[in-house]
C-alpha cells in the first residue's frame, strides 16, 4: 500500500496567546452509518435537524434523504432518482422552512423539492438564477431572501471566465447581490489563464437565524467578513495575533518554492494542505450557532511529520459574537479521518460527511460515513 503524505506550505509559524474564553471538547460517539451493509451510502452532501429530533441526510449519488433517529436507526427514505413530482435529479442541499417542511435544492433544471417529514410530497419551485450558464452549489433561504453559491459561466468573445459566486438572491427581482466572487479567466487566442486574486471560499460561509452572511472571501488569508442582515454593513472578523497580508509575487514564489520542495521529498500520494500560521491560517468552514455567533474552522496548527499514522488530536475555531468580536479559541478532540470530513453542528450534535479522496489522510480501511456525536465540554 502506497505511503500517503501531505504536501505542506508554510509561511510563518508562531503562536496565538490562548484567552481566558477557550474552550475544549470531547466527542462521545451517538452512531454512524455506512460501516455496515444494511445501509447503503453513496454520496452524502447534506444533513439537518429536524425540529422533531430526527436526522436528514442528503445523499446526492442516490438522489434519496434518509431520515435517521437518535439512535442511528433508519425511520424511512424519501424520495428516488428522477425528474417527476418527489423524484430528484443530482440534489446538492437541503434546508429546513420554518413549519419543518424539508426543502431539497436539485439541478438541472434548478428547483426545490419540497417533502414533509414523513414523505409526503409537497410543491416544487423553481429557482430563477438569471441568464448565462448558472449551477447552484449551496444554498441558505431567510425569509424571502436566498443565500447562493453558484458556479458560472461567462463568454464573452474570445474570452471564457470560470467564477464561483456568492450573494444574495431577491426572488422577486431576481437581482443578486454579490458578496464575494473568485473568477480564472481563459484567454482562448493567447491560451493565457489568469486567475483571480483570492482563493476560492468553496463552502466555507454559513447564514446565521438572523440572516447575518458570515464567509471566507479569501481562506488562504484568513479574510472572514460578516454581512448585517438589517443594515447591510459588512465588517472583518478580526483574530487577536493574526494579521492578514496583501498577495505579493515575492510570497507566491515562496510558497510555489516550499510545495516543490516538499514535492521532492513526498514522491507519490500528494495531497496539498496549507499549514495554518498564526499570520495567516487557512479557513476550512464556518459553522453558525444558535445564538447567532459563528465558529471559524481552521486547520490544526502543529506541523506533521510526514509519516502515515499522523493523527489528528483535535478540530480547531476561532469563536465569534453575534456582534463579529472575536471571543475564544475552541478545540474538539477528534479522531484523524475527522480532518477530512465535512463537519455540521446543530447545538451540542456534531455530525461529520466523510468521503474518503485520493491520496487524502483519511483511514484507508474506512468506507463513506456519517457519523454523530454528542459534544461533552470538559474545560
Amino acid at each position: 500500500m502506497g505511503r500517503t503524505l501531505v504536501l505542506i506550505a508554510v509561511v510563518a509559524l508562531s503562536c496565538a496567546p490562548a484567552t481566558a474564553n477557550d474552550t475544549t471538547y470531547e466527542l462521545d460517539p451517538l452512531f454512524t452509518l455506512g460501516l455496515d451493509d444494511e445501509i447503503l451510502l453513496g454520496r452524502p452532501v447534506d444533513v439537518a435537524l429536524h425540529p422533531d429530533g430526527s436526522l436528514l441526510v442528503l445523499d446526492q449519488q442516490l438522489s434519496h434523504l434518509l431520515v435517521v433517529d437518535t439512535d442511528g436507526t433508519v425511520l424511512r427514505e424519501i424520495g428516488r432518482e428522477g425528474q417527476g413530482p418527489g423524484e430528484l435529479t443530482m440534489p446538492f442541499d437541503l434546508h429546513l422552512e420554518p413549519d419543518g417542511t424539508i426543502a431539497v435544492a436539485q439541478t438541472p433544471p434548478a428547483h426545490l423539492e419540497r417533502f414533509g417529514v414523513d414523505g409526503s410530497v409537497l410543491e416544487s419551485t423553481p429557482l430563477e438564477l438569471g441568464a448565462g450558464l448558472r449551477i447552484p452549489v449551496r444554498l441558505h433561504r431567510h425569509d424571502d431572501a436566498l443565500v447562493l453559491e453558484m458556479s458560472l459561466v461567462e463568454i464573452e468573445g474570445q474570452s471564457v471566465t470560470q467564477a464561483t459566486q456568492l450573494g444574495i438572491l431577491d426572488p422577486t427581482t431576481g437581482d443578486l447581490r454579490t458578496l464575494a466572487r473568485h473568477a480564472t479567466e481563459i484567454d482562448m487566442v493567447k491560451s493565457v489563464v489568469r486567475e483571480g486574486e483570492t482563493s476560492p471560499f468553496n463552502e466555507a460561509w454559513t447564514a446565521t437565524p438572523t440572516g447575518a452572511v458570515v464567509w471566507a472571501s479569501d481562506r488562504i488569508e484568513y479574510d472572514v467578513r460578516r454581512r448585517d442582515p438589517v443594515s447591510g454593513e459588512v465588517v472583518t472578523l478580526t483574530r487577536p495575533g493574526y494579521e492578514p497580508r496583501l498577495r505579493s509575487d515575492a510570497r507566491k514564489q515562496e510558497m510555489i518554492e516550499a510545495s516543490e520542495s516538499a514535492m521532492e521529498r513526498a514522491g507519490t500520494g500528494l495531497r496539498m494542505r496549507f499549514v495554518p500560521t498564526d499570520e495567516a491560517p487557512y479557513v476550512e468552514g464556518i459553522l453558525a450557532r444558535p445564538d447567532d455567533s459563528v465558529w471559524v474552522r481552521r486547520s490544526p496548527r502543529s506541523l506533521p511529520d510526514f509519516e502515515e499514522d499522523d493523527a489528528v488530536e483535535s478540530i480547531v475555531f476561532d469563536r465569534f459574537d453575534a456582534g463579529g468580536t472575536f471571543v475564544g479559541e475552541v478545540r474538539i478532540g477528534a479522531p484523524a479521518w475527522i480532518a477530512d470530513a465535512r463537519v455540521f453542528l446543530f447545538d451540542d450534535l456534531l455530525v461529520a460527511i466523510h468521503v474518503p479522496t485520493e491520496g487524502g489522510d483519511d483511514d484507508p480501511l474506512r468506507p463513506v460515513t456519517v457519523d454523530a456525536f454528542r459534544l461533552r465540554q470538559t474545560s
